[in-house]
């Protein structure tokens, strides 16, 4: 039964996250903590992701902004890495809670206010942005939704292929780091490798499902998709702090 669902999130969220640009850490992780614990479940689901990811970002490798990649994916990694040594002492789950009504405020804000929203994109705020996403991975295991905002932002007027491209390089170079972390630190054993493989064979094959709705998607209704999901990925988290 583990392994039906374990296939199940993963097509899911392969699904999400090629449409999106993010979210299928997000979906996986509404299922396989149930039986495989809050320790095994991110180091599978990271694992899972960078097969998706990758493929994603060698497909779309000529789309990529770099400029807009780089900066604020190099900050992120940095406060990833260090919030993970630091997060044992902090009640995370009241911190999610607030995390969660953030996104939710921040989805709403840029449903209604995107068309007058103007948003510099230079280092200052691809520190923040960074810093911020990177925090928050560390504490909560969510820092794609911040990221995916800015990215959407910083390629607005270029194709969609562009924000895709960059946000699954990013999504690329942040979950190999992760991965190697986990493997220094035993977290991602051998034992968890048949499961894994099952995991990307599902989420790649729904990534086949993912490409051919996002052919059909114009850039304004891909945002508006983006931007409605950052919510949803807001309320999942207020809701796993009250169920």
């Amino acid at each position: 039964m583990s392994w039906i669902a374990l296939a199940l999130s993963a097509a899911a969220g392969g699904i999400v996250q090629t449409v999106t640009g993010f979210g299928a850490a997000i979906v996986m992780m509404l299922i396989l903590p149930s039986f495989m614990g809050m320790l095994g479940a991110p180091a599978i689901v990271q694992t899972i992701c960078a097969g998706l990811s990758i493929p994603l970002a060698i497909r779309f490798w000529k789309k990529v902004d770099w400029k807009a990649c780089l900066p604020p994916t190099v900050v992120y990694m940095v406060f990833s890495s260090v919030t993970i040594f630091f997060v044992k002492n902090l009640d995370t789950e009241k911190l999610k809670l607030v995390f969660g009504f953030f996104l939710i405020l921040l989805a709403l804000y840029f449903i209604l206010f995107s068309k007058k929203l103007k948003l510099k994109i230079n280092w200052p705020t691809a520190v923040v942005v960074g810093a911020v996403s990177g925090v928050c991975s560390g504490l909560f295991g969510i820092g794609g939704p911040l990221m995916a905002l800015y990215f959407l932002t910083a390629t607005d007027g270029q194709e969609k292929e562009v924000y895709i491209g960059t946000a699954q390089m990013y999504s690329a170079l942040t979950n190999i780091l992760n991965l190697i972390i986990r493997c220094a630190r035993g977290i991602f054993t051998v034992e968890m490798i048949p499961m894994t493989i099952v995991g990307i064979l599902a989420i790649n094959v729904s990534k086949l499902f993912g490409l051919k709705i996002l052919d059909k998607l114009n850039a304004e209704l891909m945002r508006k998709i983006v931007y409605a999901f950052v919510g949803i990925a807001g309320l999942i988290t207020v809701l796993q702090y009250y169920l």
